[in-house]
């Protein structure tokens, strides 16, 4: 189902109007007895949402046909691209960029042509921040090809290195979008929210936290920690993540932990850390 359409359909239902859906600007259902009777929220729920890309609304006004209904300028499957259009191309390519990479907003904005090997679509961090690693990533050619759309005016990708620019362009633009959806919500994502998406999502998929760590850069695995808490409060608890943890710092029984299919985690005042799943 199109959550957000439903959403932002409902919206307007709330003020009065009956809603039809629309397919390529086509009616999906039938919508005539709704220019003489208000739609119930039962007629509303029931609309076809998964075959919709779009809605439209009965007018309350009678022309000389009659009353009939306008196409909404408002698509939420195509708001992606709207965005990208509204905001420009260099902050689609920015947040594209932090959605794959998890980087800080100030270390995206600092990277330079030079750190981007194009033929093979890999990206170096050579400045991070905070006492973190040098990191490299493999990107996608949809993120390299919105990168190579940019202008060249400057050895950085982004312009300025300073991101007080490009932020105060997504708070308009993050502005402006929750307006329009009537959700303020929105306004509670920040640049540092992608990173802590990748971060948990990578978890999640993976309940790998050496590999978090050394995504994110951070030079101490304490502080990768915080996302094993994320990860757990927005998908649960379930038997797979019970795992066997030792630790030892005796170099056979490393060994043995390894030969029998332990995984190394960490390191903590010279005691290595394995884990297995039960």
């Amino acid at each position: 189902m199109n959550q957000s359409l439903k959403e932002a359909a409902y919206n307007y239902w709330l003020q009065g109007l009956n809603v039809v859906l629309l397919r390529e600007k086509k009616p999906l259902h039938e919508w005539r007895r709704w220019q003489t009777e208000r739609q119930s929220e039962g007629d509303f729920e029931a609309l076809p949402w998964s075959e919709a890309d779009g809605f439209a609304l009965i007018c309350g006004s009678r022309l000389s046909n009659g009353l009939h209904f306008a196409t909404v300028d408002f698509d939420v499957k195509m708001l992606a691209k709207k965005q990208e259009r509204r905001a420009g191309k260099k902050l689609a390519a920015y947040l594209q960029l932090l959605k794959e990479t998890g980087m800080r907003a100030g270390e995206a904005t600092r990277l330079k042509w030079t750190d981007i090997d194009e033929e093979r679509r890999i990206i170096i961090l050579n400045s991070p921040e905070k006492g973190s690693n040098p990191r490299i990533w493999k990107i996608t050619a949809k993120l390299m090809n919105m990168l190579n759309a940019l202008p060249r005016k400057s050895q950085y990708i982004f312009g300025n290195p300073n991101p007080r620019a490009i932020r105060a362009l997504f708070c308009n633009t993050r502005k402006k979008l929750a307006e329009k959806l009537q959700n303020p919500r929105m306004l509670k994502i920040s640049f540092h929210t992608f990173r802590h998406w990748k971060a948990t999502t990578l978890y999640h998929q993976t309940k790998n936290l050496l590999l978090v760590k050394e995504f994110l850069g951070h030079a101490e695995v304490d502080n990768t920690l915080l996302y094993i808490q994320i990860e757990q409060a927005l998908y649960g608890q379930s038997n797979d993540d019970e795992f066997v943890v030792y630790g030892t710092s005796d170099k056979e029984e490393i060994k043995k932990l390894l030969a029998v299919g332990f995984d190394y985690v960490c390191q903590k005042d010279d005691i290595l850390y394995f884990g297995k799943r039960k």
